[in-house]
């Protein structure tokens, strides 16, 4: 009976062992996804955030410049790019004159990486700032083009050589 229960308990420990071994892999290789995931984020995130501030509005319309405009920048700021875009809709719904909320409008959605609804932001943006007559604002917008150009090339050289 002796030999039994000391064969039980063996067997028992070998269980234990073989699970805590397989849990231990099980966590390594979990440990590990998680590494490359946390990499290709960051990664990513080069590729992806091109503009790290937004526009700030004119000092002479600030009476017209409506809470979701402030809040769009907010989220800009905290990297928030989808609540910065939906803010930003709003401002330019309250206020369509205004080209900071089509600029910021356009950069977010750039760095959400919706180049195509984000260059047609900028362009209006750009069309509103000559309208003003701000040559400086116009100006950036230009070279915010620019850079979502360079980016869009930049991948698609990436793709065609298989990187």
């Amino acid at each position: 009976m002796a030999d039994l229960t000391g064969m039980a308990e063996m067997a028992e420990t070998a269980v234990w062992r073989s699970l805590l071994t397989g849990v231990g892999s099980l966590l390594a290789v979990l440990a590990a996804v998680m590494g490359l995931m946390a990499w290709i984020y960051r990664r990513e995130g080069v590729d992806t955030v091109l503009f790290r501030e937004a526009i700030a509005p004119p000092s002479s319309d600030i009476s017209e410049i409506s809470d979701a405009y402030g809040k769009g920048c907010d989220a800009f700021g905290r990297d928030r790019y989808r609540a910065a875009v939906a803010a930003f809709e709003t401002a330019v719904a309250e206020t369509p004159t205004l080209p900071e909320a089509y600029h910021n409008l356009g950069l977010s959605l750039a760095n959400l990486r919706d180049d195509t609804t984000a260059t047609a932001a900028l362009v209006q943006a750009g069309e509103l700032y000559l309208e003003r007559g701000d040559r400086q604002g116009s100006a950036l917008v230009r070279r915010h083009l620019s850079a979502i150009l360079a980016r869009k090339q930049a991948r698609e050289n990436r793709q065609a050589s298989g990187t």
